[in-house]
């Protein structure tokens, strides 16, 4: 994957070209795929071109290091990622404060509300 594949971030895209992107993807389960978790964590991706040519890369992420321990550095990005469509930024922020400091909450409903869109 290199260079080219760490360059492009979906989140990087003009909204446009993001939108037009997301309405040509096709996101499949794999049941053999499923099955092989947590001993093999794979993922394959496929593009299909206008010409009908197809193209398959396919990765397995146990062996990365970061995949099987991640480091805080690791997690919060995706963190982010995941919940900002949701509550958006203002919330997730807020959010990802509180769980820094989870083992010192009275309980979690702050959390859990800072959530909510």
């Amino acid at each position: 994957m290199g260079r080219a594949a760490a360059a492009l971030r979906l989140e990087s895209l003009p909204p446009t070209m993001l939108q037009t992107a997301r309405q040509r993807m096709r996101i499949t389960q794999d049941e053999d795929y499923e099955a092989q978790y947590l001993a093999r964590n794979l993922a394959r991706v496929t593009v299909e071109l206008r010409n009908g040519t197809a193209c398959s890369r396919e990765v397995g992420l146990s062996g990365i290091r970061r995949h099987l321990t991640p480091s805080d550095a690791d997690i919060e990005p995706r963190f982010r990622m995941i919940a900002t469509p949701v509550p958006g930024r203002t919330k997730t922020e807020a959010a990802t404060a509180l769980a820094w400091r989870l083992e010192t909450l009275r309980d979690l409903s702050e959390l859990l509300q800072g959530l909510q869109p």
